[in-house]
């Protein structure tokens, strides 16, 4: 079998429609929280706080997690606590 023949079309105009879906939003939404919740039980500055952040691009739904504060920045750099945590 040659791989090199395979082609593969994607259906841009579906994907997007998936994305901009509210029940995929949702869910979006429910594993950022999940993620800052996971990031704040890891975090190992007392007063760091990693919050979730719902958003939308011109290409549908995004969840963001990031650094609430800046004591969060100081463990996130020191810990890489996003990135354990994902």
């Amino acid at each position: 079998m040659n791989m090199a023949r395979t082609r593969v079309k994607l259906d841009l105009k579906g994907f997007r429609a998936y994305r901009r879906d509210p029940t995929v939003k949702a869910v979006l939404d429910e594993q950022a929280r999940a993620w800052a919740a996971r990031a704040n039980g890891a975090r190992r500055r007392r007063k760091a706080e990693y919050e979730a952040v719902p958003a939308d691009s011109e290409h549908g739904s995004v969840a963001l997690v990031h650094t609430g504060n800046i004591e969060a920045r100081f463990d996130n750099a020191e810990n890489n606590t996003l990135l354990h945590t994902m």
